[in-house]
């Protein structure tokens, strides 16, 4: 099964300058998202890669994200 799944896999590799979205995360203690509000938000622009899973993003207006991204959020 391992084989199997592996042949299929592609790897998508990321790099400055690419848009992505970005995943919505609910804070505090009470989920604020109902079934039928946005999954994802965006588009970004990766400005930098710190490491080869963690960025930096800029909205579109050009401010720069306060906190980095790992690519289990994008």
């Amino acid at each position: 099964m391992v084989n199997f799944y592996n042949r299929r896999v592609h790897e998508r590799y990321l790099h400055p300058g690419d848009l992505v979205l970005r995943k919505v995360i609910a804070t505090g203690k009470r989920n604020i998202h109902g079934k039928l509000s946005a999954r994802w938000e965006g588009p970004y622009l990766i400005k930098e890669a710190l490491s080869p899973n963690t960025f930096t993003l800029k909205d579109p207006k050009g401010h720069i994200l306060p906190s980095q991204c790992n690519t289990d959020q994008l």
